[in-house]
Order: C-alpha cells, then structure tokens, then sequence
C-alpha cells in the first residue's frame, strides 16, 4: 500500500527526524537544592561578635561552634553554606581569649592578697570590683563611669574607700531589669545597711557609693550590690566599720 501524498517516506534515502530535538537537548527539570547558611555558623560569629562583654565565655563558644559548623559544612555535600561565616567566628574567637588570658595574666601578677586567715587585704594590688568583700578598702577610681576592677589597699595604709555592705540582686538571667531599676535596688539596698558604718569616724564631706552590675555582668550571673563609704582624698587609714578592726 502506498503512503498519503506530500508525506515523507522514512527509511533510508528519506527524509529523517532529528533525534536531538527530541532527546539530546531536554533541560534537566529538577529543583536546584539552594544551600542555607548554617546557623552554627551565624552562632559562632555572634559569640565572637560578643567577645568583648562575655570575654573569655564567649571566646571558649564561638571556637567551639565555629569548629562544629565547618564539620558540618564539610559532609552537607552542599546543602549548607557558611564556611567563611565559621571561619571568621574562629579567628575572632581566638583573638578575645588570647586578650582575656594576657588581662588575667596581668591581673594576676599585680594582684592584691589576702590574709588566709582573717581575709583581710594584707597587700596591695588590683582586685576585680566583683571580688570586693564588705571591710575591703581601696582607692575609689574617680569619676569613672564603669569599674571593672580597683587597687585594693590594707586599711591601715592611705585610701579613701571602703565596702561597708554587700547583698545580691535576684532575676532572670536572660531579663535585664534596666540601668535605672537596678541602680534604684542597689541604692535602696544600701542605704538600709548603712548602720555597719561607725558614724564618729565619718565626716559630711564623705558620700555612698554604689558598685552594681551593668547589663554584660547580669547576663553570665553577676548580681552582687557593694555599697560604699568614700572619702574625698586618699588619706583614711583605718576601718570606718563598727565590726571591723583596722588591719
């Protein structure tokens, strides 16, 4: 039988349909499988971003996110992304402790001591503010707005202040209450514990202070108050307690 006319006759010497139009050049349809950052690595470079207010904590997270997201971005087989990100947290993260270990180290050699006995400052040196104990006394930095740390000094060499009370402040670690709320729990808080203070040794030009944690020191668990008795010129030499000797 014979074919329509104006039909092509297949076979050899005939007119042939391509086969590439048909199979050699289809576009593999599948979704592409977009990479998402990893969020350890987004974690790692906020603790390290973070470096500075929890210092040493901070610094001990960022590289151990930074090393545990570069493994995971390692066998994602691409499905995640980051690895400058982890990379960046890493370095930085190594920065702020090789900082905090040369800060302690300094700290450290300047020290203040304590008697192992009474607990009294027999020599003097640097003290982080946090390890003041009430009797301490020590040189009040003037005018300063924050004190991470003071020169403890024995009481009955030249100072102008002294801890007179300590007590803790409560909430949650995550929930800072506000500057202003916590300066007005610490200043409530001291001046209801101002009868430890011998008034026949203070003067009217003499003040109270207050040493309360800021918003960095709330949130890794700081809540001590130290209430202040503070001269105007370092030239007290002896304690200003009533239950306290000089030494």
């Amino acid at each position: 039988m014979g074919q329509p006319p104006g039909r092509p006759v297949p076979g050899p010497g005939g007119p042939q349909t391509p086969w590439g139009g048909q199979w050699g050049h289809e576009r593999d349809r599948r979704p592409a499988t977009v990479p998402r950052t990893s969020p350890l690595a987004v974690a790692a470079l906020l603790c390290a971003a973070l470096g500075w207010w929890l210092f040493g904590l901070g610094s001990l997270a960022g590289i151990a996110l930074g090393l545990v997201s570069l493994q995971q971005i390692q066998q994602s087989d691409g499905s995640l992304k980051g690895r400058g990100l982890a990379i960046a947290g890493l370095v930085l993260s190594a920065a702020w402790l090789v900082v905090a270990i040369v800060v302690v180290i300094a700290i450290g050699a300047g020290g203040a001591t304590r008697s192992a006995s009474t607990g009294k400052i027999v020599s003097r040196g640097h003290l982080p503010a946090f390890s003041l104990a009430t009797g301490d006394c020590f040189n009040n930095p003037a005018g300063a707005r924050s004190v991470s740390s003071v020169t403890a000094i024995p009481c009955t060499q030249p100072h102008n202040a002294q801890v007179y009370a300590e007590f803790k402040l409560t909430g949650s670690d995550f929930s800072y209450p506000g500057e202003t709320a916590v300066v007005r729990l610490a200043s409530e808080g001291c001046n209801a514990r101002t009868g430890s203070v011998n008034k026949a040794k203070t003067t009217s030009a003499m003040t109270t202070r207050v040493l309360y944690p800021r918003e960095n020191s709330w949130f890794v668990g700081r809540r001590t108050v130290s209430c202040l008795v503070v001269n105007p010129t370092a030239d007290l030499t002896s304690s200003l307690l009533n239950s306290q000797p000089a030494g």
